[in-house]
């Protein structure tokens, strides 16, 4: 893994990729040949916790005996050619997702990295996708131009957001730490679509 693209001028958009992007590629599972149609115009980005990330799930393969040794090592080597950036992340930020959404922090430092620098998501992580999904959907679908200023418009983003969180089996004692955080978190996303 490289912390930049010394070589690769093509890019035309940042995405965020997680862990299981890269896994499938370097493994040469049946999703690789549209991770890379899919990202091939883009500029990849991860954490910088990407290569340790890639370590430990390889190695937990082989535990199962999914993997040989040889082929882990192999499967590392491929995934550290493709070009990533990689970029720090605020770890307080993302333990706080971590903790909101009850999620694994390394998860969260995924997610974090995609909020900071307001990128698109891919994964292959089927729940956090759905999660993904739905919040973006219904932000966009209930945001207004004055949507942060209005109580009302405010109160029906709060009782939506509410409900997906429920629908994914948040706790309903975290619930209100994580509709505070997906509100802040909407209207940044929501200056960006505007901008």
């Amino acid at each position: 893994m490289t912390k930049s693209h010394p070589v690769v001028q093509w890019a035309v958009m940042n995405i965020r990729s997680d862990t299981n992007i890269f896994l499938a590629v370097a493994l040469g599972e049946p999703e690789k040949d549209n991770i890379i149609q899919l990202t091939s115009a883009s500029d990849a980005i991860a954490p910088e916790i990407l290569p340790y990330e890639i370590g430990n799930a390889l190695t937990a393969m082989v535990k199962r005996k999914q993997l040989t040794h040889d082929e882990a090592l192999s499967a590392f080597d491929a995934a550290s050619s493709i070009p990533v950036r990689l970029v720090s992340v605020d770890i307080k930020k993302a333990l706080k997702l971590a903790l909101d959404y009850n999620i694994y922090a390394y998860d969260a430092y995924f997610l974090q990295c995609a909020i900071y620098l307001s990128t698109p998501l891919i994964t292959l992580d089927k729940r956090m996708k759905k999660i993904a999904h739905d919040l973006v959907k219904t932000i966009r679908s209930n945001a207004s131009i004055d949507w942060a200023v209005k109580d009302s418009v405010r109160a029906k983003m709060r009782v939506l957001i509410k409900r997906i969180l429920k629908k994914y089996g948040y706790p309903p004692d975290k619930q209100e730490k994580a509709t505070q955080t997906v509100l802040s978190q909407a209207e940044l996303l929501c200056h960006a679509w505007a901008a």
